[in-house]
């Protein structure tokens, strides 16, 4: 009972008042579901894609129906490579792509499907076109390695076989290809993020104002358990943290229709999680820090660079190798990377790794944290 009454006092001094419910409930709800709205009605999303076929073959053609299929693209198809680059020079595309002479030859022979990128800079919808182009390489190569494992008279026409069934989104029964396109999802995953951060960061300056005026060792006195305290600032921050989660969830998907690809409850929980490791950051960084101001200053400048590193603004595939890698170390990466796999059709268990991350994240970082719950300190 007294857990729940401290966990009610601190909702009610975070966003219990209207400016509180303004600024960290209703303003980042409408201000993300407005961006994803807004961007996921213009042109549906779909990037103008350019690309030549030299080879023509039955090979080139499965490459241009897989990227028809992902539904993320419009391709336009120019007769020679010099057209598709003028046509990427003047930017009546966004990217192209050429299929060399002898494409189908190379494949079958072992040295892989190979293509030829064009591109003007290192741009979302660029990268975007290269990774699935690799995606379909490494499928390509694999369904030649089968057919010519299997030992059949005709390991091309096998081959195809093999794809034809990958086009179908059909592979051993499962689903691999929901033909969705979420070129959007990692900017509205990660601007729900980046405010739920700030979020939780507001809920443990008001635990460390306690902890400043004393406040929380006149808690201590009272006759009750140091457990009960705990509990109350945890579970008050976490609700916090869900209510402003299911308030984007709702204006994004009720009001502006807009789908993550995931059912609500995985996004939920994918959310719930990352809320346990935002809540261990805040708290490592209370443990160190006795004013509020400070907190506030120091919280958004670990904020700001986790978020761009760990992919709120930007697809992480965009970065360089060295900040690839660095992106593992904070927990907004392995939140978009959940969301990110769900929508790609995985269930609760094809999830779990990066779940598990983000709660040893929080687990460790909620380790360190504690400190800020000691009057003592």
């Amino acid at each position: 009972m007294n857990s729940w009454l401290i966990a009610a006092n601190l909702i009610r001094r975070t966003i219990g008042n209207v400016k509180g419910f303004l600024l960290f409930i209703l303003l980042p709800a409408v201000v993300t579901a407005a961006m994803v709205g807004l961007v996921a009605s213009a042109g549906g999303g779909r990037a103008a894609v350019g690309y030549a076929d030299l080879d023509g073959g039955e090979a080139a053609r499965y490459v241009v129906r897989a990227l028809e299929q992902t539904g993320r693209y419009k391709l336009f198809r120019y007769e020679t490579d010099r057209e598709a680059a003028d046509m990427v020079a003047d930017r009546e595309v966004a990217a192209g792509f050429v299929i060399p002479a002898g494409f189908e030859d190379d494949w079958l022979a072992g040295r892989g499907p190979r293509f030829t990128l064009v591109r003007l800079m290192l741009d979302e919808k660029s990268v975007m076109l290269e990774t699935d182009l690799d995606g379909i390489a490494r499928t390509m190569t694999g369904a030649a390695a089968a057919a010519e494992q299997a030992g059949t008279p005709d390991v091309r026409e096998a081959a195809m076989a093999v794809l034809d069934r990958h086009l179908l989104g059909l592979v051993g029964g499962q689903k691999m290809d929901t033909g969705r396109d979420n070129s959007m999802d990692f900017l509205a995953v990660g601007f729900s993020l980046m405010f739920l951060m700030m979020l939780i960061n507001q809920s443990v300056a008001v635990v460390v104002e306690d902890r400043r005026t004393r406040t929380m060792e006149r808690v201590y006195a009272a006759p009750v358990r140091s457990l009960d305290i705990a509990a109350g600032n945890f579970f008050g921050s976490v609700f916090i943290g869900t209510l402003q989660v299911l308030a984007i969830a709702a204006l994004i998907r009720l009001v502006f229709g807009y789908d993550y690809g995931v059912p609500a409850w995985m996004q939920i929980v994918v959310m719930e999680c990352f809320i346990l490791a935002a809540l261990g950051i805040a708290s490592a960084v209370a443990g160190f820090i006795r004013n509020t101001r400070n907190l506030n200053i120091i919280n958004t400048l670990i904020m700001t660079p986790t978020c761009m590193i760990g992919g709120c603004f930007w697809p992480i595939d965009v970065m360089p190798a060295f900040m690839r890698k660095l992106a593992n170390f904070v927990p907004q990466k392995w939140a978009i990377e959940a969301m990110e796999l769900g929508a790609s059709g995985a269930s609760l268990a094809g999830i779990a790794l990066p779940l598990g991350i983000l709660l040893l994240f929080a687990a460790v970082l909620l380790g360190f944290g504690a400190a800020v719950l000691r009057p003592e300190q």
